[in-house]
């Protein structure tokens, strides 16, 4: 059996005595000693530049595209004309209707005539029956005469003054004379037909006592047809009044003008182009003001007001800061992400905001303070939890975090540090709870 020389024993041994001395050896750490520093509560966030305003412009009735005023991205102003439709049929449906108006407004004119006429009439036709009541009392005395004269003359005949013959002439004409007054009589009542109180209690319900309004009330009864047809020809022409004044807004409104300033959009359309009604033309959109449209998580949102201040940056625009203000907080969440939509307002009047910009902001939500914050680096996860590793004595010590918002690579602590703790840097991954280390 071959020997081994008791050196190289010895050296052996020596070798692997060394490993224990290793793994006890301190750990060489940095160490970060904790102090206060300006905290501002705030919400960060980011999103696009959107107009506050949009319009869709669709064709008001089907037509041809005339002509076209301006492009897409010209500023257009409150009615100014972007395009012009033509629709032949309704300038031929015009023209139509201006000649029934001239019709019906003869016929109304006639009707009008008609019905002064009647009234005039029923003037001469109160004179005829006075002028019937005087023949009346004529009558009237005429008969009486000639019944007292008939009188006379039976008083002579019965002592033989007159013959009887000449008697009997005198009761005939008596006779013809009662019978004529009584037809005369039948004939008034018969012209007095519209024009007796009873008419007019029968047609307004009541009799006035005015002799001058009595009167105007017998004359429209003896010209109601007329007035009726005064009536329908006046509503004839209203009506086609109307259709013409409905068609001259449908004309009208073939030019097709800006609702407000601002920038013309897309235009769908192209000189010569046909389109149907309701058809898509043209689109604007204001650019006087922009708003900035962003989403917060729903448990942020309590800490947002109308009216608050959202400071933008907009790198194309070389990462100014510039004021917006919450217009807008959506009152529903977003299902699916728990998001809700803010949206910022901002003037636009030199035109640097350009709607579908990207921005990054920040909502400043209370007063500025002292807090803890620690680098990322400085913490340690474990179990789902946040730990950082204290230093005392020599030794370092494992104390668990609360931990609050996150900034640019920096945690602010909430619960777990004090001003003036001292906490190992950048741990180590062999670092562990209660090890000594060197610094």
């Amino acid at each position: 059996m071959k020997k081994i020389p008791i050196t190289l024993v010895l050296f052996i041994f020596s070798c692997s005595s060394k490993n224990p001395i290793v793994e006890n050896s301190p750990i060489k750490v940095e160490k970060i000693t904790i102090s206060s520093t300006d905290y501002t509560p705030e919400i960060q966030c980011f999103g696009n530049i959107s107009f506050t305003k949009k319009t869709t412009i669709t064709a008001p009735a089907e037509g041809v595209i005339d002509r076209v005023f301006k492009e897409s991205g010209d500023a257009v102003y409150k009615n100014e004309t972007i395009l012009r439709l033509k629709n032949t049929q309704l300038e031929i449906e015009k023209r139509q209707i201006e000649s029934e108006i001239e019709s019906l407004e003869t016929s109304l004119e006639l009707s009008k005539a008609q019905l002064s006429d009647s009234k005039r009439n029923m003037e001469g036709k109160f004179l005829n029956i006075k002028k019937d009541y005087i023949t009346l009392s004529q009558k009237e005395k005429e008969l009486k005469l000639i019944q007292e004269s008939l009188k006379q003359k039976e008083e002579l005949f019965f002592i033989d003054g007159i013959s009887k013959e000449e008697i009997k002439s005198l009761r005939l004409q008596v006779e013809s004379k009662e019978s004529e007054l009584q037809g005369f009589k039948v004939d008034i009542e018969i012209s007095m037909i519209g024009f007796r109180d009873e008419d007019i209690l029968n047609k307004y319900g009541y009799i006035p006592p005015d002799p001058l309004e009595k009167h105007k009330l017998l004359i429209d009864i003896n010209t109601q047809r007329e007035d009726a047809e005064v009536k329908v020809a006046t509503s004839k022409l209203n009506s086609a009044i109307s259709q013409l004044e409905s068609l001259n807004l449908l004309l009208s409104q073939l030019e097709i003008k800006s609702p407000y300033t601002g920038i013309l959009g897309n235009r769908a359309v192209e000189e010569g182009e046909r389109v149907k009604k309701s058809d898509p033309l043209v689109t604007t959109f204001t650019n006087s003001s922009v708003y900035s449209i962003f989403t917060v998580q729903e448990n942020q949102v309590h800490n947002l007001n109308i009216g608050q201040e959202i400071l933008v940056n907009i790198p194309s625009l070389g990462g100014t800061l510039h004021k917006f203000y919450i217009n807008q907080i959506s009152p529903i969440v977003d299902e699916k992400t728990g998001n809700v939509t803010i949206k910022g307002y901002s003037d636009n009047f030199n035109k640097q905001f350009i709607p579908g910009m990207f921005f990054t902001g920040k909502v400043i939500t209370g007063s500025t303070e002292k807090r803890i914050q620690i680098s990322e680096e400085s913490i340690i996860k474990d179990g789902g939890n946040s730990y950082v590793f204290i230093l005392k004595n020599s030794r370092v010590y494992k104390r668990k975090l609360e931990l609050n918002e996150y900034k640019e690579g920096n945690f602010w602590v909430s619960d777990g540090l004090q001003i003036g703790d001292t906490i190992v840097n950048n741990p180590p991954n062999l670092l562990k709870d209660g090890m000594e280390v060197i610094l």
